[in-house]
């Protein structure tokens, strides 16, 4: 039951951080490139000058497509993403177990007999 419980709380923070390192790595390296008159704009880590080759940078424009359907109004996303967060880390931070009955933990609903 421990074991079973660490597993479920590392691979909540794991999730976090590998989304964390997802989020800043498409946020905080935005570059340009220009190739045959056309801005190609994406993210990633990067140190200096690089240089994509023909077909990396058709995949990165593909991968870049986004197709929107609206705006989400600018107030509501740090409203968005504190829920989220929440949403993830108050179970982890929380030590109470789900369902007790007379000091027993179950883990799955009771056998249904016909």
């Amino acid at each position: 039951m421990k074991k079973e419980r660490k597993h479920i709380t590392f691979f909540r923070f794991f999730f976090l951080a590998i989304f964390l390192i997802y989020f800043g790595g498409i946020t905080l390296f935005n570059h340009t490139h220009v190739v045959n008159g056309v801005i190609i704009v994406h993210s990633h880590p990067y140190s200096g000058e690089h240089k994509h080759s023909d077909k990396g940078l058709e995949t990165i424009f593909f991968l870049s497509a986004i197709n929107s359907f609206g705006d989400t109004p600018s107030s509501f996303i740090p409203v968005l993403w504190l829920s989220l967060i929440g949403i993830m880390l108050i179970p982890a931070l929380c030590n109470t177990s789900k369902a007790v009955m007379h000091g027993i933990l179950t883990l799955r609903a009771p056998p249904i007999l016909f």
